[in-house]
């Protein structure tokens, strides 16, 4: 664009573009103010980009207002005293992050859905940590096991058992998954 006369560099765009992209490009109106035009961030007051704003708006849009899971849930399983990649495990789990089998078909892998462990059902995290017979059989061996989850997410079922267990039990659900993990 030529921004002395408000027009497009006719001798660049035919340079640069062939014959269908120098018409799409032509189309575009040019404005004719001399305004220049800015970067900016909408996420900040000052409107720079940061990494934690990005971050703060990743998480309002995976978990948004009226989200099932709370802030003091959150604040629970980063206070369970037991080693940090139980943790990020645990937040890997509540956050739905994980290459189950029924991700990656939805993904395009071809692979079957199908849970590897019971056959029975498509493996989601919450099939894969509560619904699958053989872990539903761990959480009950260890006294924790809060029924089949349904429809609710992993998250809303850790939930809840953390709101029904009391401190001693969390660390004993957390160190459980782990057990079931290191098999």
């Amino acid at each position: 664009m030529n921004t002395k006369f408000t027009r497009w560099d006719v001798e660049v765009i035919s340079d640069l573009f062939n014959n269908r992209d120098k018409e799409f490009i032509y189309r575009i109106p040019i404005s004719t103010t001399n305004v220049t035009d800015k970067w900016y961030w909408s996420k900040e007051v000052s409107e720079t980009y940061s990494v934690k704003s990005a971050y703060k708006l990743i998480q309002d849009l995976k978990f948004p207002t009226g989200s099932p899971i709370s802030t003091d849930f959150w604040k629970a399983l980063w206070a369970l005293k037991c080693p940090p990649t139980v943790k990020d495990m645990l937040w890997r789990f509540v956050s739905n992050c994980l290459p189950t089998c029924g991700s990656l078909v939805q993904r395009h892998v071809r692979i079957s859905s199908s849970c590897p462990i019971c056959n029975r059902g498509v493996e989601t995290v919450t099939h894969f940590l509560v619904s699958c017979s053989f872990t539903a059989a761990c959480w009950r061996s260890a006294g924790l096991y809060g029924g089949n989850p349904g429809d609710i997410s992993f998250g809303e079922w850790l939930q809840d058992r953390f709101n029904n267990w009391e401190l001693r039990e969390r660390h004993m659900g957390g160190n459980a998954l782990l057990g079931y993990l290191a098999r």
